[in-house]
């Protein structure tokens, strides 16, 4: 394939990054981000980061975020709250900060079954900078640069604007919690689907000074998977689908597990959809593998690209911790927040 049309297709992604939000492979590992329903999902207080270089061999394409959530059970009344902060630099010159809650107002539980809404109400901050940045004003014949007039230079190019999104999440586990508590290397059978919307409200980004003006278009999620545990072993295939703008993205494969360890592997792309210049969407093959152990989970994936890009890009990596900060759920000072086993059974066998 020849190097103009890959550098054709790298300017497309180019044009388009800034209406995108940013992606991860290990998306178990930034609970909140994928789903605010999965506030309060566990059985205690648990704080989660995860860090993203994407393209390495193109510089500054770098993604940090951070959560922390907490459950609260007061007799039947189960509520989940939490805050998620993510810096995401789409390059050199753009940088994008958002931070918000996220809340679940009630939790719909029974035996072998759990039923979340969730909802995310945050701000964010987009900044574009001009460090390094040469006007066409500013060009002279002995190579020297003169003061700029343009009015891009002095504008004020950082505007914030207010987000809001939604989620839901239905789980079924098959495993007798008397069961987990006599052996708690043993993995429970689990299934579970989720959906979340985020930019409901579609922010509108109006810089001024001749960036052109766009709105943040919705992101849908859905997410879905299944834990068949072995005794000691689990295997879980799991997939989530993403729609934004004109972005289709599927991710799917398989996490095994025995006792503290994982490893993963998995496909990104839509092997039957042609999106970009009438060119298959394959993304990235992504490996992982993780620990977890009392309450502490180290995760790290590394993505192969497949697509045309291969060669000119680089790959990516991501490190991610998790981190059970407490062994029971607030509650009512009648202490019936204590943990009933629910919790820890309700919690996926990968780097979260």
């Amino acid at each position: 394939m020849p190097l103009l049309y890959r550098l054709g297709c790298l300017c497309l992604f180019g044009l388009n990054a800034y209406a995108q939000d940013p992606q991860f492979s290990q998306y178990y590992a930034l609970p909140l981000y994928l789903n605010p329903a999965y506030a309060g999902y566990g059985n205690g207080i648990r704080a989660n980061a995860i860090y993203r270089n994407q393209w390495r061999d193109l510089g500054q394409y770098n993604t940090f975020a951070a959560s922390a959530d907490v459950p609260y059970a007061c007799g039947r009344l189960k509520l989940g709250g939490g805050v998620l902060l993510m810096n995401d630099r789409q390059s050199s010159t753009v940088e994008t900060l958002n931070g918000g809650i996220t809340l679940v107002p009630a939790v719909l539980e029974g035996d072998q079954y759990s039923a979340r809404l969730g909802v995310y109400l945050g701000a964010g901050q987009r900044s574009y900078r001009r460090d390094g940045l040469t006007f066409m004003d500013q060009l002279t014949t002995t190579g020297t640069l003169n003061p700029t007039q343009d009015p891009f230079a002095t504008a004020s190019l950082s505007r914030a604007f207010f987000d809001v999104g939604v989620g839901g999440l239905i789980d079924f586990s098959f495993t007798d919690s008397d069961e987990d508590d006599k052996d708690a290397s043993k993995y429970g059978d689990m299934d579970w689907i989720g959906i979340s919307v985020s930019h409901i409200n579609q922010p509108r980004i109006e810089m001024g000074a001749g960036v052109p003006t766009y709105r943040l278009p919705m992101h849908i999620s859905l997410h879905a998977g299944s834990r068949l545990g072995f005794g000691a072993w689990s295997v879980t295939p799991l997939a989530n689908f993403r729609m934004q703008g004109s972005l289709r993205q599927l991710d799917f494969g398989v996490y095994t597990g025995y006792y503290q360890f994982v490893l993963g592997l998995l496909y990104r792309g839509v092997p039957l959809s042609r999106q970009l210049v009438g060119q298959p969407t394959q993304d990235a093959l992504v490996a992982l593998v993780g620990i977890q152990s009392n309450g502490f989970s180290v995760g790290f994936s590394y993505d192969a690209t497949i697509s045309g890009l291969t060669g000119y890009t680089g790959n990516s990596f991501e490190f991610s911790l998790r981190l059970r900060l407490t062994d029971f759920i607030p509650g009512c000072p009648d202490g019936k927040g204590k943990p009933n086993g629910k919790g820890a059974r309700k919690q996926l066998s990968c780097p979260q």
